[in-house]
């Protein structure tokens, strides 16, 4: 599921985003506490999926790496969301 719409209308186009990822990695686990500490941090654009932590294909994290633009910040909950490890993390980033 994405929500690849900005979530506060207006703004400077240009202006710095913070731009959110939530993932889960059991179909039944909800995304609902990682969608609002994102929000509550700021993010103004959220990429949400279900996927493995070995999962190779993310699809809303590929999406969420191309919209981040000079500036942006990209804002996870805990940094096993976007990864198994650290290192991994890093080289997928």
């Amino acid at each position: 599921m994405a929500n690849n719409e900005e979530t506060q209308p207006g703004g400077d186009a240009e202006k710095a985003r913070l731009v959110g990822y939530g993932s889960v990695s059991i179909q039944d686990q909800d995304l609902g506490a990682q969608r609002q500490e994102l929000l509550a941090a700021g993010c103004t654009l959220l990429f949400e999926e279900n996927a493995s932590g070995g999962d190779r294909d993310r699809a809303e994290l590929s999406g969420a790496l191309k919209a981040i633009r000079p500036g942006d910040t990209l804002v996870v909950t805990k940094i096993d969301r976007l990864a198994r490890s650290v290192t991994a993390a890093a080289r997928r980033i």
